[in-house]
């Protein structure tokens, strides 16, 4: 059970952050901040997170360097499947890639989590339960302009 929510909020995380890089083209200020990211190497996602882990949850410069390779990683297995998601894919396929990116995420979650002490944990968990909430009231948002675009 601990290890679904676990994968779920990760999950979660990683369609935050995808979303968030993909940008949202009503918001010119946020524009030039989602191409720049959009334009960033693998290696400078990573380190930009691990930036962002480092603030957010106080971390010791090992951890923040053991962040970032695993923050690589995650990111260069998931390329491949977040590139073909961007093409045309039939539900099955979206479905199996989403399973992939979800195993990775997991494995992301679990190396973090070996190396984050007890405070430092409990602060990665909140912030990936404040990703989920504002992750779902994006959806909600979106969901709502779509109806009212077909009315």
């Amino acid at each position: 059970m601990k290890s679904k929510i676990i994968l779920s909020s990760t999950f979660v995380l990683l369609l935050a952050l995808g979303t968030a890089a993909q940008g949202n083209p009503a918001k010119a200020n946020e524009g030039s901040k989602s191409e720049a990211k959009k334009n960033m190497s693998p290696g400078e996602k990573a380190k930009h997170e691990a930036d962002k882990a480092e603030k957010k949850l106080g971390l010791s410069a090992d951890q923040k360097t053991k962040w970032q390779q695993a923050a690589l990683t995650r990111i260069q297995n998931n390329k491949p499947f977040v590139d073909k998601l961007q093409g045309s894919t039939t539900p099955e396929e979206r479905k199996d890639l989403k399973s992939k990116i979800k195993t990775n995420a997991e494995s992301f979650d679990t190396t973090v989590n070996g190396f984050l002490n007890a405070e430092q944990k409990t602060k990665w968990e909140t912030v990936k339960k404040e990703k989920k909430k504002e992750m779902r009231k994006k959806m909600k948002g979106n969901k709502m302009n779509e109806e009212e675009i077909e009315d």
